[in-house]
């Protein structure tokens, strides 16, 4: 047992953030702590952090999903299990490339002028730096990762392990090279999948043309958006149950421009409601055409290229960009007389997710995997229930994804990235394999692979898979994986189908979803809009813990949230609350037992403790409790605002307070046990202030390491609870009182409570009471006292009665009353003309109406209490 003057404590006035939190975090890193250590419990909890896009700088969304992960692992850590987080980062095909293209295009440049050696070369330089940048900014916000695990994507063991899945999916069928329409962004020169090609609502124009049909003195009307198109036309299409063409169905039909016949075919995928129900069939450039096309054995005709120009073989229309084509084309429909009509509409047109440029459909020769086939062994599992959703409502969006997957591309014409391990010769022939085939003449695939492929296999390849290991038998499948919602169909459904289909197994148990980050107006934050906030400026104004507050409390799985500066400040203040409560504890007592002693003697001298101190400590369990739920169900932003709460108001105002005047031998260990208890309940949420103000005591071990709170049963009283509530009532009503009557702080005044039950509870909290209070004296009554001219007060079961007369000058208050009323009912007359001005309720803004309304019910509220105060002094 240490023991220590009062005024020993070393903690300065303010809590200044910059002054510890490098300090502790590598003490905390170069003790070891952050490593598996044996569990205590036998349970395991391990956890694979997303890998940030090694691009550059980590943003607000980063920073919730790591104060989240990093929460739930100290928690368990505590608690005893054996405990792991790894970190990494992503190579990020896409993004990389297209910011590396970006530098090199201000120096006048482009890849091509490096070749693919050097520009990946030039890559690697950046990705280096990048990744520096994001590991650091992880350490920054407290992640308490095992360090020694940290993994790349395109790491040499990382690469070998994606080559490895490619060749062996190849060789049981479930990975295949056919020509097949993908989406394109010619902008980015490669190829995307259907989640990076978003669909956005835009004003866009339905074009109706007419084809004549071969030999006959009749004419169809085709409805299309993308007349620039109607060169690789192959069919005209109609529902075989639609009246209006029966007629129609196996004639043949002269196509515009080209005066090409081409066949009127019946199919059940046409929408009658939609334009004309006639639409163009154009298998190069449409996904349903490219589907309708194959079934009905129709060709495929290209007629625009990878870079966004209509084809070579398009004629006069050939170089043309594809909006002034389709210009074209339509005033030579016109001038011809087969342009119709045209009509404005909305159409969803998809767009790039990273340089939003219009994606175009195009029949190009790609690699696939059999993505439905895996679909159905992900289905089984989840109907299992082997994986559970945090919200559970994403299940359905989830579901709804692997009920209708589609194989999945997963080539793209990039030069950064896992290269595809196919190699060709000029026989035609083709090898799939993990190294290069020995023999002169092979050519490797220039196509690299689908970041999403390499990062599917992230969360059981970072423990050594194939490679049966120890790490993987007792860490895989993971806990639990927390990811931001938008990335549950990019990233969580391809890791379940890897996963299932490699391992046999599911690849997490939990998958805990966060919302998308808003400013203060509820819009997204992002750099364009000029509205975002960088997670570095929140730490070095307000300090980790403070930013960790903002990102964890009030918060819920898979709902946005609004931030703002000033509720950073509240959690700035929040840590200053703790810091100086602990500062008052330290400087308040003696000796500092081991946190076991403390808890051992409370438990054994509990019936000798004054009630204040039962009460906090029972209040102290139930948050326990509430803290435990939490974190088991996912809710710990929920429980961690009831922590808050006791921490502020119980512990902080109240019970601090209480303390300076109860004095008993068991006021100390009561103090002591309090403080050290809380700063163990938000250390997993605050790690830095909570470890700093735990060195202050003297403990055997790290607060990181050290065991979470027990729940004492013998600690919990509801009774007590419920019957300290009413004294606090009572406090903070006599407080009103003496505000709302201006009585001056240093009077002191009598009161008068009936108690026709619970008097114990009064004669036990009585002088506390007084000095919480500042009351004179308190009188107890089995009935109501035959007082005149009083201010009453209900705190059931108890009923109070303070004697105004003595407590203020009773000729003074009347003048006083006198004067807000004729003031309030001033206001009213004013809002009473406004509300009746039918000019004013016809013009002004609703929001300003109902500004008015609120205003005036208030001047009511306001004026009745007044009158209601006048009336008591008046008898």
């Amino acid at each position: 047992m240490a023991t220590k003057k009062p005024q020993d404590s070393t903690l300065s006035k303010v809590y200044e953030p910059v002054n510890v939190e490098k300090r502790v975090y590598e003490a905390w890193k170069n003790d070891g702590h952050f490593t598996p250590k044996a569990s205590t419990t036998g349970e395991c909890f391990s956890l694979v952090m997303p890998p940030p896009n090694a691009t550059g700088r980590l943003h607000l969304g980063h920073a919730l999903g790591i104060s989240v992960q990093d929460t739930l692992v100290r928690y368990h850590r505590m608690k005893g299990d054996e405990t792991v987080m790894v970190p990494g980062s992503d190579h990020a095909g896409i993004s990389t490339q297209v910011m590396v293209e970006g530098i090199i295009a201000k120096q006048g440049k482009t890849r091509h002028d490096f070749g693919r050696e050097k520009f990946v070369d030039k890559i690697w330089e950046y990705v280096n730096e990048a990744k520096k940048s994001i590991l650091q900014q992880t350490a920054e916000m407290g992640a308490s990762c095992d360090w020694s695990r940290e993994r790349f994507t395109f790491d040499e063991d990382f690469h070998k392990v994606v080559n490895k899945v490619f060749v062996s999916l190849h060789k049981k069928g479930m990975i295949y090279r056919d020509d097949y329409i993908v989406h394109w962004c010619s902008r980015c020169a490669t190829v995307l999948s259907d989640l990076e090609a978003v669909p956005k609502p835009e004003e866009s124009k339905l074009y109706n043309i007419r084809y004549f049909v071969k030999a006959a003195d009749k004419s169809l009307i085709v409805a299309t958006t993308r007349p620039e198109t109607l060169l690789g036309d192959v069919a005209v299409a109609v529902h075989p149950d639609d009246k209006r063409y029966k007629e129609y169905i196996g004639k043949t039909l002269i196509l515009p421009i080209l005066n090409k016949e081409i066949p009127i075919i019946a199919d059940t995928r046409v929408q009658m409601d939609f334009g004309t129900g006639c639409v163009k069939i154009t298998p190069a450039h449409d996904h349903l055409d490219f589907e309708i096309g194959r079934d009905h054995e129709l060709p495929v005709i290209p007629v625009i290229g990878k870079d966004g120009k209509m084809g070579k073989d398009t004629g006069k229309f050939a170089g043309l960009d594809v909006l002034q084509a389709r210009q074209n084309i339509i005033e030579y429909l016109d001038n011809i007389g087969n342009l119709e009509s045209i009509k404005n509409i909305e159409s969803s047109i998809r767009k790039c997710e990273r340089c939003d440029s219009t994606v175009e459909p195009l029949v190009s020769k790609q690699w696939f995997v059999k993505a439905s086939s895996m679909a159905k062994k992900v289905k089984k599992a989840m109907d299992e229930g082997k994986t559970t959703f945090v919200p559970e409502r994403f299940n359905g969006e989830f579901m709804g994804w692997i009920d209708n997957m589609r194989d999945w591309c997963i080539s793209r014409q990039l030069w950064w990235g896992h290269r595809i391990p196919a190699y060709y010769n000029d026989k035609g022939e083709m090898i799939v394999s993990a190294t290069p085939p020995k023999e002169e003449g092979w050519v490797q695939d220039e196509d690299v692979l689908d970041t999403w492929f390499s990062s599917s296999l992230w969360p059981f390849a970072v423990f050594g898979w194939p490679t049966k290991s120890e790490d993987l038998e007792k860490f895989v499948p993971t806990s639990v994986l927390v990811c931001g919602r938008d990335i549950l169909l990019f990233w969580v459904a391809r890791m379940m189908m890897m996963s299932v289909e490699l391992t046999g197994d599911v690849p997490f148990k939990h998958v805990y979803l966060t919302g998308m980050i808003r400013d203060e107006h509820n819009k997204k934050m992002s750099k364009t809009k000029g509205n975002g906030i960088a997670p570095e400026t929140l730490q070095e104004e307000y300090g980790t813990d403070a930013t960790r507050l903002l990102l964890l409390l009030g918060t819920t799985p898979g709902n946005d949230m609004a931030l703002t500066k000033e509720k950073a400040q509240g959690y700035r203040n929040f840590t200053n609350k703790l810091w100086n409560a602990t500062r008052f504890i330290k400087m308040s007592t003696k000796t500092t037992p081991d946190y076991a002693t403390l808890e051992k003697d409370l438990l054994k001298n509990y019936k000798k403790l004054h009630l204040s101190q039962k009460w906090i400590l029972s209040r102290l369990m139930k948050v326990v409790e509430d803290m435990n739920s939490g974190y088991e169900k996912f809710t710990f932003g929920e429980a961690g605002g009831k922590l808050y709460e006791y921490t502020w108001n119980e512990f902080c105002d109240w019970y601090l307070e209480i303390s300076k005047i109860v004095d008993n031998d068991y006021s100390e260990q009561v103090l002591l046990y309090g403080i050290m208890t809380i700063l163990k309940l938000w250390h997993p949420m605050i790690p830095f202030i909570t470890e700093e103000l735990w060195g202050e005591f003297g403990q055997k071990e790290p607060l990181i390491v050290s065991p979470w709170p027990t729940v004492h049963k013998e600690f919990i009283s509801d009774e007590i609870e419920n019957g300290f509530e009413t004294l606090m009532d009572m406090v903070k009503k006599i407080r009103n009182v003496r505000h709302e009557r201006g009585v001056a702080p240093g009077k002191f005044v009598p009161v008068h409570i009936v108690a026709e039950e619970k008097e114990e509870l009064i004669e036990e909290f009585g002088d506390v009471m007084k000095k919480l209070a500042r009351l004179e004296s308190i009188t107890v009554h089995k009935k109501r006292p035959a007082l005149e001219k009083v201010v009453s007060i209900v705190a059931y079961p108890f009923e109070l009665y303070m004697p105004l007369e003595g407590m203020i000058d009773l000729e003074q208050e009347k003048v006083r009353l006198g004067d807000k009323i004729k003031e309030q009912e001033r206001i009213l007359r004013i809002l009473d003309a406004k509300l009746s001005n039918n000019a004013f309720i016809k013009n002004a803004p609703a929001a300003v109406v109902e500004s008015q309304i609120a205003k005036k019910e208030e001047a009511e509220t306001v004026l009745a209490k007044i009158r209601e105060q006048l009336g008591e002094i008046e008898g």
